[in-house]
């Protein structure tokens, strides 16, 4: 018996012995994920800003490219957004000086707010010929597709902006009553369009527009320019201001006079103080012109540009009226439907499958 339990006890010590010196078992663990797949194709990117001043719906057009670019980031692009304007949009030859320099220091995408078309086909030009693309800002056409190639429009129809305008103001006074336009700089493109659309936006009512005025984009001149209308036309009931400067300086106007809910005032373009303004119960109406979208698609469609992906020869942001009972789509920020997404995933898909 005793010796059957040596027998036993040295077959465990063995045993021991033999497991503490085998190798140790490999540790378990969840496999690696697989490599993402590089980006092929132009990732590092420099865009040429070229508004027509730096006042701030040009200046929520340039945030939004930087958002758009920011973003990009995480998806392994490499974006940046250089900016020089004129000093005032009246400088036609300084535009077209900025786009030159841009040309000079070879940036990969210009992308302009034109002060007006004329001036400027001379320097769009010298960018197709550098090979630059060109997208264009504020508008869905305007350039002459023979004189110069533009990759693509984003923006609205100004005429079409105005009649909506004009559309909302008629239905607000019923068809009946007075009402003074204030006009950005009389003869541009812009000032044309808006004003005439907003006139004809008023066609078939008893509504009379007793006066106009060159407020020059600018809040202080619109102001006054405001004030005279009051003085001249104490019976007027509704004001509008081709863009957020004219309208909030005629809502400064008409606050001073203690006329506020007595006139209506109205304006276009959609900036953040503008949008404020109307969820506030300032400016009765405001139009979205699409100054984010502006801004945050040119991004995506320079990277597309630059990478041989289609890219639509025109981008409408889409014009809605912004009053009380659709400030909830823009205030305090532009809903994803208004804004319009960018789809990186798609991009990133696209530049790996190259």
């Amino acid at each position: 018996m005793k010796l059957i339990w040596k027998t036993l006890l040295l077959v465990a010590a063995l045993s021991i012995i033999v497991a503490a010196c085998a190798p140790a078992a490999a540790p378990t663990s969840a496999p690696a994920a697989p490599e993402a797949k590089p980006l092929q194709g132009k990732t590092s990117i420099t865009i040429g800003y070229v508004p027509p001043q730096t006042i701030l719906v040009w200046n929520i057009a340039e945030q939004y490219m930087k958002k758009a670019a920011e973003q990009g980031k995480a998806y392994g692009f490499d974006i940046k957004i250089i900016t020089q304007a004129p000093v005032v949009d009246t400088e036609f030859s300084d535009q077209g000086r900025i786009i030159d320099d841009f040309i000079n220091r070879k940036v990969d995408v210009l992308v302009i707010g034109p002060i007006d078309i004329p001036p400027l086909i001379g320097p769009i030009q010298r960018a197709n010929q550098a090979g630059i693309p060109v997208i264009v800002l504020n508008m869905l056409s305007g350039f002459p597709a023979d004189q110069v190639d533009v990759l693509s429009y984003v923006g609205m129809s100004n005429y079409e902006a105005g009649k909506m305008c004009g559309s909302w103001a008629a239905n607000k006074l019923g068809g009946e009553g007075k009402v003074a336009l204030i006009q950005g700089i009389v003869g541009s493109i812009y000032e044309v369009e808006r004003t005439s659309g907003f006139v004809n936006g008023l066609m078939g009512t008893n509504i009379e527009v007793v006066a106009k005025g060159p407020g020059d984009w600018a809040r202080d001149k619109s102001r006054s320019v405001a004030e005279d209308f009051l003085t001249a036309h104490p019976d007027v009931n509704l004001i509008f201001g081709e863009s957020a400067e004219m309208g909030l300086g005629a809502l400064a106007a008409v606050d001073g006079a203690g006329l506020k809910g007595k006139i209506v005032v109205q304006t276009q373009d959609g900036t953040t103080e503008s949008i404020e303004s109307v969820f506030k119960g300032g400016l009765d109406a405001d139009l979205w012109h699409g100054f984010p979208t502006w801004g945050y698609r040119s991004v995506e469609l320079a990277i597309k540009a630059l990478n041989g992906m289609f890219v639509p020869p025109t981008v409408d942001i889409g014009l809605r009226i912004i009053d009380k009972d659709s400030i909830g789509l823009f205030y305090p920020e532009p809903a994803e439907e208004v804004l319009g997404p960018i789809d990186w995933a798609g991009l990133v898909a696209n530049l790996q499958a190259k």
